[in-house]
């Protein structure tokens, strides 16, 4: 398997849906591996112009499926990764390195989430329909403070089917992905800015060159499976998959996982860890 450090510029404010409460709809502050995953894998389809067939094949499927979470930057070549952490019990983003940048959840909220306000209208009255009121959470290309954002992650392909599916001229430079919610009316938009080769990341990112998670990689790049074998200090998150193949969508799987940014311990040296979409997955135990 070869391995790939991507940087993506954001073009557009972007929309990474996790809860709602009232009329709020709440984003993310990074992108989980499985909407980069669904991003690459649906504009991949439509550049090949695959059938929905296709879209269903179990090959197709797994083409990208080994890709983490992608995280903040403030630099145009992504050489400064804000990851995830627990400071105080509040999720905090910081740089990896002795007296690096951080910036907790609160004062990344303040420099580069906005609140867009929309409503219903009734077209004969062109007046706002009752109870039609929403509010949903973006994160704007550039903050407050004039930053601009880039997001950066790690993807591993193997290299026969980088031939075999020509990927070499899909993942360049130049490439747009829509990713997130409401792509359809301006969001969403990211430019593949920088594509390069990753070996010493790896070991930042605590992944092995097969696809392995490290056991006691703290705190950890990526959601990983609440299990007996494991003692940790973070947050764990449900997580739901729907097969969007079926009419109507039919739930998949759902599983409690330890989110990113949490202190992870496995009190079982044998235990192995895949990661998929972002998430690792137990494959031996």
């Amino acid at each position: 398997m070869k391995w790939y450090k991507l940087v993506f510029k954001q073009l557009q404010p972007i929309h990474i849906g996790t809860r709602g409460y009232g009329v709020i709809s709440e984003t993310r502050l990074f992108i989980p591996g499985w909407t980069m995953w669904g991003a690459l894998t649906n504009t991949y389809g439509i550049l090949n112009k695959w059938s929905s067939e296709d879209y269903k094949n179990e090959d197709n499927q797994k083409l990208f499926e080994n890709i983490t979470c992608f995280y903040p930057s403030f630099e145009p070549d992504g050489s400064k990764i804000m990851f995830p952490t627990f400071k105080y019990g509040e999720f905090y983003l910081r740089e990896e390195k002795e007296k690096g940048e951080e910036l907790s959840e609160t004062e990344f909220r303040y420099q580069f989430v906005h609140t867009c306000i929309s409503t219903a209208i009734h077209p004969e009255y062109l007046s706002a329909k009752e109870a039609s009121l929403h509010e949903m959470e973006v994160i704007l290309p550039k903050g407050r403070n004039g930053k601009k954002l880039c997001w950066v992650g790690l993807i591993g392909i193997d290299e026969d089917i980088i031939k075999e599916k020509r990927l070499d001229n899909f993942l360049k430079e130049g490439l747009k992905i829509k990713i997130g919610g409401d792509v359809r009316y301006g969001l969403g938009k990211l430019q593949l800015v920088k594509m390069m080769e990753a070996k010493e990341e790896l070991k930042t990112w605590g992944i092995s060159i097969d696809g392995k998670i490290e056991s006691n990689n703290s705190p950890s790049k990526h959601y990983l499976l609440l299990n007996d074998y494991t003692t940790f200090k973070g947050k764990i998150e449900l997580l739901v998959e729907f097969n969007f193949q079926k009419e109507p969508p039919e739930l998949s799987t759902h599983k409690f996982y330890i989110t990113p940014g949490s202190e992870v311990f496995l009190n079982k040296t044998t235990i192995e860890i895949k990661l998929v979409k972002g998430k690792g997955e137990i494959i031996h135990q």
